[in-house]
C-alpha cells in the first residue's frame, strides 16, 4: 500500500526487461499471508513544515507536502506480481521510502481487497475538484487514518517469518540500498546495506519479526511488495 491519494501517475511494464518481469512473478501463489504497510515519501533531513519555506529542495505536491521522489510513486500494473502491481521510484537528494511497521498478517485475498479499495478511494480523492485547503486536509486525514490502522493494537495471531523487499535497479551503475528498522522506544536496531548491480533483481529477506510500532525506511527504485 502507498500514498494513492497523492500519487496518480501510472506506467506500463514495457520498460522492465522480460527476464526481470519473470522474476517478479516468481512469488505468485507462494505467499499465503502478508502485512499491509502504508509506504510514503519522506526525507532523511525532514523538519516539516518548517523546511517547506527554508529548504531549496522543496517541491510542492498536490496536497502541499514535499515531493521527495522525482515522479512521485509511479504505479506499474503487472498482474503476475504477487500483489499485482509494482512501484517505480526515482529518489531526489535525501529522499527515502518510509512506513510504520506492523505484524498483522492478512490472507492474500483480504490484502488484495484492502489494496484495491485503497487505490480506488485514493484515486477518487485525487481527482475530486476540491479547493486546495480542502484537498490538503482530506489527503492528510486519509493517510493519517492508514497509519493508525497500521499501528493498531493488539494482535495475537501468527507473526511473519521475514520482511521481504523486491528491488530492481535499471541503471548502468551499481547502487546501495540501506534499510533501517527502528522501534518507538529504542534506537535503530537493524540496518542493512545491499548492493544492487545493474539490471538485476534482488529479493532481500530480513529474518527478523517486526513489532507493531517499528519504523522502516530505505531507498529502492522498483518495489514489488507490501
Amino acid at each position: 500500500m502507498y500514498e494513492t491519494e497523492a500519487n496518480i501517475r501510472t506506467e506500463t511494464s514495457d520498460q522492465i526487461p522480460p527476464e526481470v518481469l519473470r522474476e517478479l512473478s516468481a512469488l505468485q501463489g507462494k505467499i499465503k499471508r502478508r502485512t499491509i504497510l502504508p509506504w510514503s515519501e519522506h526525507c532523511t533531513e525532514c523538519v516539516s513544515p518548517t523546511c517547506y519555506s527554508t529548504c531549496d529542495l522543496y517541491s510542492q505536491r498536490e496536497d502541499g507536502r514535499c515531493r521527495r521522489f522525482v515522479d512521485g510513486m509511479v504505479r506499474i500494473e503487472y498482474a503476475p506480481a504477487f500483489n499485482h502491481y509494482l512501484l517505480k521510484i526515482r529518489f531526489k537528494q535525501w529522499g527515502k521510502l518510509w512506513t510504520p511497521g506492523n505484524i498483522r498478517l492478512q490472507p492474500i485475498v483480504r490484502a488484495e481487497t484492502l489494496e484495491t479499495r485503497d487505490y480506488r478511494l485514493g484515486t477518487a480523492l485525487f481527482r475530486l475538484p476540491l479547493p486546495d485547503p480542502v484537498r490538503k486536509s482530506v489527503v492528510a486525514k486519509r493517510y493519517s487514518f492508514k497509519k493508525r490502522m497500521a499501528l493498531r493494537r493488539p494482535y495475537a495471531g501468527d507473526v511473519p517469518t521475514c520482511f521481504l523487499l523486491e528491488c530492481f535497479n535499471p541503471s548502468m551503475s551499481d547502487e546501495c540500498i540501506r534499510t533501517l528498522f527502528s522501534g518507538p522506544h529504542q534506537p535503530s536496531w537493524r540496518t542493512r546495506c545491499l548492493q544492487l548491480a545493474s539490471i538485476i533483481l534482488e529479493r532481500p529477506a530480513v529474518p527478523y519479526p517486526i513489532a507493531t510500532g517499528a519504523r522502516i525506511s530505505g531507498s529502492v527504485y522498483v518495489v514489488g511488495g507490501c
